[in-house]
């Protein structure tokens, strides 16, 4: 179960397989920095894969180009993680703003984290008791990882020998509690109970909406599909990290976190339009 599309949002266009662009490419692509709004994704975006959740960190020069963007224009961090979770992992005098838990929280720098659901005793209520049943399930699971988060559970199986011997299960407490106030998502490896409404999407249009500048995103799972349509939608360019084709909102497509931080490196270091 999931949401459905947002009025005016198109799906992922299944013809639209993107070539590789080179990191200089997409640089080259990009509007002055001081007349963009940077949109950022972490895990598989700035952050290699992982197979444990905990151990994901900013690939190698990832946080000094946040730095340079940042000094010169926004930054927004867009993520499925916690604020808290996300936080630590970057240096902790980054000028940025962080939508955790898909835009279910918002944080500026270091300060005080906003929930942005309406019912959130509501909400806890149900990811509570989703968590219960879902240790009985595959808490003790060897490659099962059970992620709580402030406002909804994530259950990974990346390192799941035979996700299909439990996955059922799984989907039946999840679905169980997707009532009203929460619906299930799926992700790369991972399925999410989150609150109903609440995606990177509607995030990023709160984020933006009286800012005059050009986006710009970087994203590499379906749940980014969401901010790719909002920029899209207000003519900015959206990058997708994938090292295969899929149907995708993005006009631009890199390999990896690697080659973001290349792109925005270079994009930072440039003087202006198409210079670097």
């Amino acid at each position: 179960m999931s949401a459905p599309d947002r009025p005016g949002r198109t799906r992922p266009d299944e013809d639209h397989e993107l070539a590789l662009s080179t990191p200089a490419e997409v640089a080259a692509a990009l509007p002055p920095v001081d007349e963009a709004v940077v949109l950022l994704d972490f895990d598989g975006t700035l952050s290699h894969l992982v197979d444990q959740p905990g151990a994901a960190e900013p690939t190698d020069g990832a946080a000094a180009a946040i730095e340079s963007l940042a000094a010169r224009t926004r930054v927004v961090l867009v993520s499925g993680r916690s604020v808290d979770d996300l936080r630590p992992r970057l240096p902790d005098d980054l000028d940025v703003t962080f939508a955790g838990g898909h835009g279910a929280e918002l944080a500026h720098g270091q300060g005080d984290v906003e929930p942005m659901v309406a019912d959130l005793g509501r909400v806890t209520e149900h990811r509570d008791a989703a968590i219960d049943e879902l240790r009985g399930i595959v808490g003790d699971v060897e490659g099962w990882v059970i992620e709580v988060k402030p406002t909804g559970v994530a259950v990974h199986y990346r390192m799941a020998a035979d996700p299909d011997a439990h996955m059922a299960r799984v989907l039946d407490v999840l679905e169980a509690h997707a009532v009203a106030d929460m619906e299930v998502t799926r992700g790369h490896a991972v399925v999410e109970l989150r609150p109903a409404g609440v995606n990177k999407g509607v995030a990023v249009e709160r984020l933006i909406d009286h800012d005059p500048r050009i986006p710009v995103a970087f994203g590499d799972d379906v749940t980014d599909e969401d901010t790719f349509a909002e920029v899209v939608a207000r003519d900015g360019i959206a990058v997708l990290v994938a090292t295969e084709p899929r149907a995708t909102h993005a006009s631009m497509r890199l390999a990896d976190p690697d080659a973001v931080v290349a792109a925005l490196t270079a994009w930072a270091a440039a003087n202006g339009h198409g210079d670097s």
